[in-house]
Order: C-alpha cells, then sequence, then structure tokens
C-alpha cells in the first residue's frame, strides 16, 4: 500500500476544517459565551486531527493509532511521548466537554503538525518496507 496524499483526501480534509470554520464563526456570532480554540490551533502552522491525518495518509484511523502505539510514537492513551512531542511532530491538545451532573470535564487529544504529516510519511513507507 503507497502512503500518499490524494487529491480527494486534501479535498475532503478542506470540507471538514471549512465546516469547522463555519461552526466556529456561528458560535463566536451567537449570544452565547464562546470560548476561543486552543492557542495550538491558532497558530500559523497548521495542525491535523488524526481522523484528518489518517484520511491524508491513507490509513485507517485505528490502525494509524495501533501502528503509532506499536511503534512507540503513542502511549496507551493515544498521547504522544514527549520526545515527539518536543520534535515538533505532534501536538497534544486539551479541550473540554460537558458532562451530565459534572460540569465540564477536561480531556486531552493528538494532533499531528505539518512536519509530522512528511515524517508519518516516510515513516509508513519505512515501516511498511520493513514488514511488508
Amino acid at each position: 500500500m503507497e502512503y500518499q496524499i490524494s487529491d480527494e483526501a486534501i479535498q475532503r480534509v478542506t470540507q471538514r476544517q471549512y465546516k469547522m470554520n463555519e461552526i466556529e464563526q456561528m458560535a463566536s456570532n451567537s449570544a452565547q459565551a464562546y470560548t476561543p480554540p486552543e492557542a495550538a490551533l491558532r497558530e500559523k502552522t497548521p495542525v491535523y486531527s488524526m481522523q484528518d491525518a489518517a484520511i491524508l495518509l491513507n490509513i485507517g484511523a485505528h490502525k494509524l493509532f495501533a501502528l503509532l502505539r506499536t511503534q512507540g510514537v503513542l502511549n496507551k492513551d493515544n498521547l504522544p511521548y514527549i520526545k515527539f512531542e518536543d520534535a515538533g511532530l505532534f501536538k497534544t491538545i486539551t479541550k473540554s466537554r460537558r458532562q451530565k451532573g459534572i460540569g465540564y470535564v477536561p480531556y486531552k487529544t493528538t494532533s499531528v503538525t505539518s512536519k509530522g504529516m512528511v515524517w508519518l510519511s516516510n515513516k509508513l513507507k519505512q515501516w511498511e518496507q520493513n514488514h511488508g
């Protein structure tokens, strides 16, 4: 299997990001209190959710998570080990969700930087050659 970014995948991710931007814009225009996205998401360097990264790399998200855990990139909670985050390949973003009876509960997600996308693409090819 070749891990390269297809035009169709780029278009799907672009459409998804456009929809997310629309939702954020609607939220900021509403009368309700609006919490801006995390600073990492506002930086000029784009970050991609793991689901978007999987789409761009033409691999299933579950398979990507499993492979990255097996290769020692992600821990059991699907968060990157600090050396990969310090290298600028991944970002851990803290978000919150509302839970009935408790209020807002924080949780963390893993995102891939542009630098991380290039690294992942090359690593996936290398891992496939070694095990394929």
